[in-house]
């Protein structure tokens, strides 16, 4: 598919993996001023990055106003499958946090949680007795990634604690930290880790005496509308893509593996509704926009133009424009949504292949893209 021939790299922004920097145009306001034609440049992005990166299959769901452009590039699978058609359902991975943490603000507005309470007042001790001795964060300390508990991804998950084709729990979790120290104090500082949010389900099933997923399906898809969003399910409806790449091996087929599962990475979504979720949050008109203020108003740096807030990434170019949303990173997954509230835009980039130079690429340029102020 070579529907562009010609995009001046002038367009394309440039970015080390998590956070972009820079441009080098710009308007009077600081924020880049282009005037091009989106799906063009989109469209070369995407074509560039699934060549240059050997990715299989790429979708970038661009809104901005009353117009959308949706970009598929490439095929269901490496070898044959169907050419993509962007409304796919996709793997989204961590920016299942977004859904974790929404969830857990709007119960603590309720009164059902308090933030600020430390983790052995709401956990059982059997629960407790599994984390690093003595180490007791509290719920927004674990939405914001400061509790000091480990990452249960490590060498001894991949090796020996996962059957890859299971999914992933709390249990899961809990076991493969087994012995490991804490990674600091609570509140000391920002260390991502994924355990974090496999305890906060427990507090709030444990609240709220329902599932997680009895949760998530009551209080966000059904009272949003969001009629092709899945939790935590094996094969949803369009969940046809195949992934590839791991730490195993950069080729390896991973569509069987069950790791898009549990709750800090087991949301599944079409492009559009992942867009619209991220609008309900961010967006100026969102339903959970008091939501949102909250999620970013509560944050930590994790890089030079890079913050981490409540369950969400905040980028910020060196003009100053800001982009709320968060990545989500899978075996042989890649995926990204984000609002940026100066231009009103949403996006929304998923890629079949785990390749961090090329995703960055693709976020890079995307995010450049979103952030100009004149369109075609």
């Amino acid at each position: 598919m070579n529907r562009i021939t010609a995009i001046p790299r002038l367009f394309l922004g440039f970015c080390f993996f998590g956070y972009f920097i820079g441009f080098s145009f710009t308007g009077d306001s600081g924020t880049p001023a282009l005037a091009v034609e989106p799906c063009a440049v989109l469209t070369q992005l995407a074509e560039t990055t699934a060549k240059d990166g050997e990715v299989p299959g790429i979708i970038i769901l661009f809104e901005r106003g009353d117009a959308s452009y949706l970009i598929a590039e490439g095929t269901t699978m490496r070898d044959g499958g169907e050419p993509l058609t962007g409304k796919e359902t996709l793997r989204l991975g961590s920016i299942t946090k977004t859904y974790m943490a929404a969830l857990t603000l709007e119960l603590s507005r309720e009164g059902v949680i308090n933030l600020d309470s430390p983790i052995s007042e709401l956990l059982p001790s059997s629960v407790l007795a599994r984390l690093p001795a003595n180490l007791d964060p509290n719920v927004r300390q674990l939405l914001g990634h400061q509790s000091g508990i480990p990452d249960y991804y490590s060498r001894r998950f991949y090796l020996k604690d996962w059957d890859r084709t299971a999914p992933l729990t709390p249990d899961v979790a809990l076991h493969s930290i087994r012995g490991v120290k804490r990674t600091m104090n609570p509140g000391t500082r920002f260390d991502y880790s994924n355990t974090n949010y496999q305890v906060l389900a427990l507090i709030l099933e444990q609240a709220t005496g329902k599932t997680i997923d009895a949760l998530i399906e009551e209080r966000l898809l059904k009272r949003f509308g969001l009629t092709e969003t899945y939790y935590s399910v094996a094969s949803p409806p369009g969940d046809v893509i195949h992934g590839y790449g791991s730490p195993i091996d950069t080729w390896e087929s991973t569509f069987a593996l069950r790791e898009n599962s549990g709750p800090d990475g087991g949301m599944f979504a079409s492009a559009d509704d992942a867009a619209k979720w991220i609008r309900t949050l961010f967006a100026s008109d969102g339903a959970l926009r008091e939501i949102g203020d909250q999620m970013i108003a509560d944050t930590a740096p994790e890089s030079t133009r890079k913050r981490q807030g409540l369950g969400v990434e905040i980028f910020q170019s060196r003009s100053g424009d800001k982009v709320f949303g968060h990545t989500g990173s899978l075996d042989g997954y890649m995926s990204g949504a984000f609002y940026v509230p100066k231009t009103d835009t949403t996006i929304v980039i998923h890629m079949s292949r785990s390749d961090d130079q090329a995703f960055s690429a693709l976020l890079s340029g995307t995010f450049t893209l979103a952030i100009a102020k004149d369109l075609e």
